[in-house]
């Protein structure tokens, strides 16, 4: 009998036989009734199912095929599972069963890169995450965790996953402190980008455990660093960093960009920087602090509310020539009209290399009126030329020009 996450995953095995081996001996017997493809061409066809929405349904009657089709598909169903509240009870039981003899254990684990149980809210529990961790460990690479079913006891399995490239923690409401996390992965050697609890507040106490030694990107949220005296002088960031993400932090001001990005490691490194809050409510001189901490910042996304109002304005009357190559609005409860003059101004001022807009959807009315937004797309594409992007590029959107309109 099929187990139910199985099927919904795309692997049929069987309750007697969990680690799906009967039943690849059981497809070796088809073999003789089907014309023998190459397994070079096998993959090829696999490289196109992959890309198709409904690829682990596909890959799962791909199993059933032959013995040959069922090793190749079986990894790129496990590489990345689609897991949700309904089927994640079968799929742990798939790792994590009841004691049998080592031969019969699955090795599954050992196809999975990337592990997402986001979605999960009380179907899992701290035991069966640490055991989930212990058999995917070896190839996983991209791990976010769930929101409740998470301990100190899992930061020790996620230490020995020494493979693991991204580390996304920012659904966790489980209290982590900086000096646990930085514990944690501070000898993950590929580890790029590591978003922390938004309950996780930077702290000085830490600054004694190393970061990850290759750590390019980092997400944080927490309390505001500018209320800890003398932070901007002796927070010790990653020396590697190069994105920078501000998700939710309380009690935001524009006190906080000088503590947050006075840093000379992060003035000569950045080049990402996104800035979030849960009420898009940010003080009216945020803008016009920030512009002058972020001499190489190549893009920049910033939240909605009254700070639309002053971006632009403010990057006009700059006298300093910006990085800037993309710029994202996020949503805005406040009503304002794009100051196009102004724009067009700041292109050939501060803004010389910028060649992207993103504005969320409820700023497309403000675009809408005389053409605003075709004159946008306009000066853009010339300023990218007078920068001297390549115009092939520019031309097929190889290198994306323009203004865009996102949801």
């Amino acid at each position: 009998m099929m187990t139910p996450a199985a099927e919904t995953l795309g692997v049929r095995h069987s309750a007697d036989d969990p680690t799906g081996r009967q039943e690849m001996a059981a497809c070796a017997g088809l073999t003789g009734r089907h014309i023998y493809l190459p397994t070079e061409i096998v993959h090829i066809i696999f490289t196109y199912i992959q890309e198709l929405p409904d690829a682990p349904k596909i890959l799962s009657s791909c199993c059933l095929v032959s013995r040959q089709w069922c090793s190749i598909a079986t990894p790129l169903l496990y590489r990345e599972p689609r897991i949700g509240h309904r089927n994640f009870a079968a799929f742990a039981a798939a790792f994590v069963s009841p004691k049998r003899p080592r031969s019969q254990k699955s090795d599954l684990g050992q196809y999975v890169r990337r592990l997402d149980l986001s979605e999960l809210v009380h179907h899992s529990t701290v035991a069966v995450t640490a055991k989930l961790l212990q058999n995917v460990r070896p190839g996983l690479e991209d791990f976010i965790a769930p929101a409740y079913s998470l301990s100190s006891i899992n930061l020790i399995s996620i230490s020995k996953c020494l493979s693991l490239q991204i580390l996304d923690l920012s659904v966790v409401v489980v209290e982590f402190t900086l000096d646990e996390v930085k514990t944690a992965t501070k000898n993950l050697a590929n580890l790029k980008r590591l978003r922390l609890p938004r309950a996780t507040s930077l702290t000085l106490s830490a600054n004694e455990i190393p970061w990850p030694p290759n750590l390019t990107s980092l997400q944080f949220g927490g309390a505001n660093p500018a209320e800890i005296d003398h932070f901007a002088e002796q927070f010790s960031w990653p020396e590697s960093l190069t994105s920078l993400t501000l998700h939710g932090c309380k009690r935001l001001t524009h006190e906080s960009i000088p503590a947050i990005l006075g840093s000379p490691i992060l003035q000569q490194n950045l080049r990402r920087l996104r800035v979030t809050t849960e009420s898009n409510v940010m003080h009216f001189r945020f803008m016009a602090d920030l512009v002058h901490f972020i001499p190489k910042v190549k893009f920049l996304s910033l939240p909605g509310s009254d700070i639309n109002s002053t971006v632009i304005p403010e990057m006009e009357t700059l006298n300093e020539k910006l990085d800037l190559e993309v710029i994202e609005l996020g949503p805005s409860a406040v009503a304002w009209t794009f100051p196009i003059n102004a724009f067009k101004r700041a292109l050939k001022s501060s803004l010389v290399k910028l060649r992207y807009l993103r504005v969320q959807e409820t700023h497309h009315a403000s675009l809408m009126y005389d053409n605003c937004e075709e004159e946008v797309d306009n000066a853009l594409m010339e300023n990218a030329r007078r920068a001297g992007y390549d115009q092939t590029k520019l031309e097929t959107g190889e290198i994306l020009t323009g203004c865009y309109v996102f949801s």
